[in-house]
């Protein structure tokens, strides 16, 4: 059992990691659960902040505006400046660390070394690693995964998504935004609504783009040394950019 916390009205995560697995889940529940419990826990907002101990909670029901709503944007007109949004911060130098949160709340992860995994339905995503892998089920928003050497999976994007890993596999099943995904050595896998610009970039490696709906691409594929492959009809729905010095591309439709 760890330790828990009440989440504020329009608050993120943030968990900030030397090394280790970081593991959040977002499920049906009000509050936040942080295991081990000995982990630095700080809300911070409107750049002060305030440091929990194992046991302590926050008050704030009384304060909530019912006009707001966790994961999307709107609110009411006495709400602050989305730069003064609280912070609930998790803080861990070695070890793993185990965060269970609402459903649909923006989180961002910051490690150097480990895995990242966040399981669930969260509201925008944005995750950092130097070396590790990093797996997203859902984000209702915006995705930004960024890694050194390790793959990167997204299952489903609902806004825009901007994944980058230099040595390692890249891997979107869907998105209902603009793309952008980039990768040194390794492939790139992804899969679009069409509703948004898509723009590949390798080194080397294949990439494989399929049009999840009836959408037509307009296909640009630039390669020193590589081949094209298009199943799918070609038209002026959404642009479909890659750039490549040596790699493929397949382009597929449902």
């Amino acid at each position: 059992m760890g330790s828990r916390y009440e989440l504020p009205a329009d608050a993120r995560i943030r968990v900030l990691t030397a090394s280790g697995t970081v593991i959040v889940t977002a499920e049906d529940r009000t509050d936040v659960e942080v295991e081990p419990a000995n982990r630095t826990v700080e809300l911070k907002e409107s750049g002060s902040g305030h440091r929990y101990g194992i046991l302590d909670h926050l008050h704030r029901r009384g304060r909530r505006n019912p006009e707001r709503r966790r994961g999307q944007h709107r609110v009411s007109d006495d709400e602050p400046p989305r730069q003064s949004r609280p912070v609930l911060e998790v803080k861990s130098k070695s070890g793993s660390v185990e965060v269970r949160c609402p459903r649909g709340t923006d989180v961002s992860v910051g490690a150097i070394s480990g895995r990242v995994n966040l399981v669930g339905t969260f509201g925008s995503v944005k995750v950092s690693t130097v070396s590790g892998s990093i797996e997203v089920d859902t984000a209702e928003g915006d995705v930004d995964a960024r890694c050194v050497s390790g793959s990167i999976t997204v299952k489903s994007c609902g806004g825009r998504c901007d994944v980058t890993s230099k040595s390692g596999r890249v891997r979107v099943e869907r998105v209902d935004g603009a793309a952008h995904a980039s990768t040194i050595s390794g492939g790139v896998e992804l899969g679009t609504s069409g509703r948004g610009e898509v723009e590949l970039k390798m080194v080397s490696g294949e990439a494989k783009v399929k049009v999840l709906e009836t959408k037509h691409p307009r296909v640009r594929f630039q390669s020193l040394s590589g081949k094209m492959l298009c199943e799918c009809e070609q038209g002026s729905d959404f642009d479909l950019k890659v750039r490549s010095i040596s790699g493929s591309l397949e382009v597929t439709g449902e």
